[in-house]
């Protein structure tokens, strides 16, 4: 994954194209569910959850 933002940065930076925003977001949100998963709060929720609930999520307002 490391080299494809890379390869979506030197886009960017060389190319002047703009980065799709909603990807990024999701990449970010997929990283961060990587690293929650030693929290045990972790397993309420699936992958599919934690992409397409994230806002409820953190709120502390997402039910099932």
């Amino acid at each position: 994954m490391a080299s494809r933002r890379r390869g979506t940065m030197n886009k960017c930076v060389f190319h002047n194209a703009m980065a799709d925003t909603r990807k990024t977001c999701s990449e970010v949100k997929g990283t961060i569910s990587f690293w929650m998963a030693v929290w045990q709060g972790r397993k309420r929720y699936c992958f599919q959850d934690i992409i397409l609930h994230w806002d409820e999520i953190i709120m502390g307002t997402f039910r099932r």
